[in-house]
């Protein structure tokens, strides 16, 4: 046999055995695959905190809450609570169906009259449920500070974000 043939001749026989053997060393696994699409979760303001008229104590100090389940305005201390519109904040929170959320409220705000120093600080309670019931939840925030005879006269304004999150 001649040099050409038997080069050929080694190359098919190697090539024959080279085919299979990196054949055998491929393998493959198919994974699947999902994903669950639910509602967003969003929350809107429905009313504000209101603490409504009060008159500061004529000595020492004295005491303004609004309770975040019910939003009876309670007062103490010498204040009066005078007639006018009081109430809890409420936040009406939507999303999935019975989904655990949580809610961010914050501890504290400042009620200002525009004259530095004469701030307010209130504190905040809620009232968060633990789930969306029907897709919806409500979340109730009221809050108390506490009122010095000292403390200028005059109309206090302030506001506070409500953050909410599913679990």
């Amino acid at each position: 046999m001649n040099k050409f043939v038997k080069i050929a001749l080694a190359t098919t026989v190697v090539a024959g055995f080279a085919a299979p053997a990196s054949a055998q060393l491929t393998n493959s696994a198919t994974a699947d695959s999902s994903v669950s699409i639910i509602v967003p979760i969003s929350i809107t303001k429905s009313t504000d905190l209101l603490f409504g008229t009060v008159a500061k104590p004529l000595t020492g100090s004295g005491t303004v809450a609004v309770n975040a389940t019910t939003g009876t305005r309670t007062v103490g201390g010498g204040v009066v609570g005078m007639t006018s519109t009081t109430g809890r904040a409420t936040f009406a929170v939507t999303g999935d169906t019975t989904r655990a959320f949580t809610a961010t409220v914050p501890a504290s705000f400042t009620l200002g009259n525009g004259t530095p120093g004469d701030n307010i600080t209130v504190s905040l309670t809620s009232d968060v449920p633990a789930a969306l019931t029907a897709g919806s939840a409500t979340i109730g925030v009221g809050g108390s500070f506490s009122l010095a005879a000292a403390q200028t006269v005059g109309a206090y304004t302030g506001s506070f974000a409500v953050s909410v999150a599913y679990n």
